[in-house]
């Protein structure tokens, strides 16, 4: 009985010693985790007839995989993510950038831009090596396309200035107190 548990105690140590490592360090995103992490970013085509901007690989360093990477737009602002073949081949691309990455990943054309900086700090964990002090991200805001306002083009009229969408000097028209359900104008006062 001894001799036994003996064994199984070895046993347990030998399975604890040659287990892997389960941190953070040294996994890979791969494509699909990347594509699954980028909500409400909107992947650009890579090719310029089908309206792409293509990524300028020169600036990056050899081990960049220009099959895997790709470019998004998120809120009008455009950036990359660069897959490499190692996290410490991101690391040092975002080094020498000044820019932001997470796992073996780059975010490329992110710094400066808050609103970038909070959308990879968020979905994908992302950081700036070279910040000492790591930027805590702001909560992403849902955008949905009936908050968007769009303001239409001024027309001149004989009264002044008048927008396409019926409101004076390009502001939306108000809507009448009863919610604007039928479409109705406030009365003008």
């Amino acid at each position: 009985m001894l001799k036994s548990f003996f064994i199984l105690i070895c046993f347990s140590f030998l399975l604890v010693s040659c287990s892997k490592n389960n941190d953070e360090h040294g996994k890979k995103f791969t494509l699909e985790e990347i594509m699954a992490r980028s909500v409400d970013a909107v992947e650009l085509p890579k090719k310029v007839e089908d309206g792409g901007i293509p990524i300028d690989y020169t600036q990056y360093a050899a081990s960049a995989s220009q099959l895997e990477s790709r470019g998004f737009r998120y809120r009008k602002l455009l950036f990359w993510a660069i897959s490499f073949a190692t996290e410490d081949d991101a690391r040092k691309e975002a080094l020498r950038l000044n820019q932001y990455y997470s796992r073996n990943w780059l975010f490329d054309q992110v710094e400066g831009e808050p609103i970038l900086e909070d959308y990879v700090i968020t979905m994908y964990a992302a950081i700036n090596p070279t910040r000492k002090i790591q930027r805590i991200a702001k909560p992403l805001e849902k955008v949905r396309h009936e908050d968007l306002i769009i303001i239409a083009p001024k027309k001149k009229t004989e009264g002044g200035e008048k927008s396409e969408g019926g409101g004076e000097h390009g502001a939306a028209p108000e809507k009448a107190e009863g919610g604007g359900h039928g479409g109705e104008e406030a009365p003008k006062h």
